[in-house]
């Protein structure tokens, strides 16, 4: 068997986060894994000559060929699909590659997961201001730490699978290694890494929504709220004026976190 290594390549031209180091490095990585990915398929897939994609996971039969997904969502935003791969009845089948132990939820962030689980943000807010108060916590306590939202299986199959307005809905999820490696048989090529159904996916994975603060010392505050009107959580912090929270989302919780289920 012949066995690639694609060779690492970082390009940060493409990246629109220039001036974020940190941000602009993992863009790159996912864009090698990307190109992994599809120039292993490339390697010896075409219309004359179909093939099997192999992985850890999944096997992908009668494919002719993988392109990267371009340009924005309708949303304005990088779009859930990064590969698409081609089969030869004409199907494509849209793939959202990971790493290993990358955040689930793809581009669109908060936006999209509002508009395809409507007020499951507002849900989890309410929800996660009312435990605190039911556990004691007062206006201007310090020390309250971040909450977490755990979100149902049927909704997380949802957020992950995404719309074509978001740049999907996703088929596979591909999980490996930022370097692609392959192994090239007859009729097949063996790609490092897992392939999986967003169904397998989604039922190996829970999801959370994280409720953060900005600033290590901002208190809990239960009557603030944002200009949407839902809570804040988090009161004005004293050092730097912030207040409010953001919202991430996030596959692991801390053994000693609030969670709500939303």
């Amino acid at each position: 068997m012949d066995v690639t290594t694609w060779p690492e390549t970082v390009d940060l031209g493409w990246n629109k986060l220039a001036g974020l180091p940190m941000l602009a490095e993992a863009g790159a990585s996912s864009e090698r894994q990307e190109r992994g990915l599809i120039d292993a398929i490339n390697s010896i897939a075409s219309q004359e000559n179909p093939i099997e994609v192999r992985s850890a996971g999944s096997v992908l039969k009668n494919v002719v060929g993988a392109g990267k997904r371009e340009g924005m969502s309708a949303l304005g935003k990088e779009p859930y699909t990064d590969v698409e791969i081609y089969l030869g009845d004409g199907t494509v089948l849209n793939i959202s590659a990971k790493g290993d132990s990358a955040p689930s939820l793809a581009g669109g962030g908060l936006r999209a997961l509002n508009l395809l689980l409507p007020n499951i943000v507002k849900d989890f807010l309410e929800k996660a201001r009312d435990e605190l108060v039911a556990q004691g916590k007062q206006k201007g306590d310090l020390g309250v730490g971040d909450v977490y939202g755990q979100i149902s299986d049927a909704d997380a199959l949802v957020a992950l699978r995404g719309n074509e307005d978001m740049g999907g809905p996703i088929d596979y999820m591909y999980q490996g290694p930022m370097d692609v490696t392959s192994e090239v048989g007859d009729g097949f090529v063996q790609i490092s890494g897992k392939m999986s159904t967003i169904e397998e996916y989604a039922d190996g994975h829970d999801l959370y929504l994280r409720a953060r603060k900005r600033r290590n010392d901002q208190p809990f505050d239960p009557d603030l709220t944002d200009r949407a009107g839902l809570p804040a959580i988090f009161g004005r912090s004293p050092s730097k004026g912030d207040s409010n929270r953001r919202i991430v989302v996030s596959e692991r919780v801390p053994s000693n976190a609030l969670v709500v289920k939303i």
